[in-house]
């Protein structure tokens, strides 16, 4: 959490000078889209259903739903367009957690401005879907997004975001047997796990 503190925190005072520095330009909006988001995420229910071959050589299918609280964060990285003068389309990339699994989150995302003037704070909603990548090479799930938030303009090509939104992930988390034995990829059949997280975060846009 100090990180996710410290990255706020750089954030809107990089956005305070930034401001200084573009006042008294136009704030019309550009073509070409980029910037920077960090968000806390936290996961609350886990839906999982899982089939493998114990050391003993038996089979064991199992499925569960429960809640369980559970931490992580994302840095995300962004670049995109406006299309006309209320809709952005981004692709979102950076590194963050998922469920405890080190990904890196790779998306593309839809913007919609609920505003008939950009220039003015404004709120804002998005979808996003996309997949998080393990040491490049293993896709252990993918995501689904849903969120709102509020965009306050401080210069032309600059806006500082707050952002809330719900998350729906699949993913391919790593799980013991009955015994606390993690087991070989070679003994799991299935491993279906459905985790449900609301997103809380703050970005800077260019």
């Amino acid at each position: 959490m100090r990180r996710g503190f410290l990255v706020i925190s750089i954030l809107m005072m990089s956005s305070c000078f930034l401001a200084a520095g573009g006042r008294g330009q136009s704030m019309d909006a550009p073509r070409f889209t980029y910037g920077i988001e960090w968000s806390y995420i936290g996961t609350f229910f886990n839906h999982f259903h899982h089939n493998y071959i114990t050391s003993d050589g038996y089979r064991e299918n199992e499925q569960d739903s429960y809640f369980s609280y559970r931490n992580n964060a994302q840095i995300l990285l962004n670049a995109g367009c406006n299309i006309g003068k209320r809709f952005n389309l981004s692709i979102y990339a950076g590194y963050g957690g998922l469920y405890g699994t080190k990904v890196f989150p790779v998306s593309l995302r839809g913007t919609y401005y609920i505003t008939k003037d950009i220039t003015h704070p404004h709120w804002l909603t998005y979808m996003d879907l996309g997949c998080g990548l393990e040491n490049f090479k293993k896709m252990p799930g993918w995501t689904g997004k849903a969120g709102a938030g509020y965009r306050i303009p401080l210069s032309r090509s600059v806006k500082l975001d707050f952002l809330l939104s719900y998350q729906c992930a699949y993913a391919d988390i790593p799980f013991s047997d009955a015994d606390g034995e993690y087991l070989p990829a070679q003994n799991i059949r299935r491993n279906d796990n459905f985790l449900s997280s609301f997103l809380v975060g703050i970005g800077i846009m260019f």
